[in-house]
């Protein structure tokens, strides 16, 4: 079984929730990506969080339907960022959802890198019709 220590080390970016959706971990990877402070947010509710990204941490809590590296562009504090998105459950020796987990990788400093580098060959292209 994953201790919660080993949760809030992890360099991933980890938000995990209780049963009833109570925030029981939220690393400070989490902190840097979500813009939002750990100990502000321990002990509430998923719900009342406002990034729609986190609305995927409830369906998997509420569903037990496991997300695999999903990408999602979430509105974080007033900008676009494209997230690698992955929850799963954790369940008790009866079978229960106990907990869920949302792991998150940041892509959006490499898409930003793709698109120039898309901008690029096209110039390019277009000065080698000209």
């Amino acid at each position: 079984m994953i201790s919660v220590s080993h949760l809030r080390k992890t360099f991933g970016k980890v938000i995990a929730v209780d049963d009833v959706g109570m925030i029981t971990v939220f690393n400070d990877a989490a902190e840097t990506i979500y813009e939002i402070s750990g100990q502000s947010v321990i002990g509430r509710s998923i719900s009342g969080l406002a990034p729609v990204c986190f609305s995927k941490l409830e369906a998997t809590l509420r569903t037990g339907r496991e997300i695999k590296a999903e990408e999602s562009d979430c509105v974080i504090q007033g900008h676009v960022k494209c997230l690698r998105l992955s929850t799963s459950v954790v369940r008790s020796e009866k079978g229960m959802i106990s907990a869920a987990i949302l792991v998150a990788t940041d892509l959006t400093e490499q898409r930003h890198l793709e698109d120039t580098l898309r901008r690029q060959e096209k110039i390019r292209a277009m000065g080698t019709l000209a």
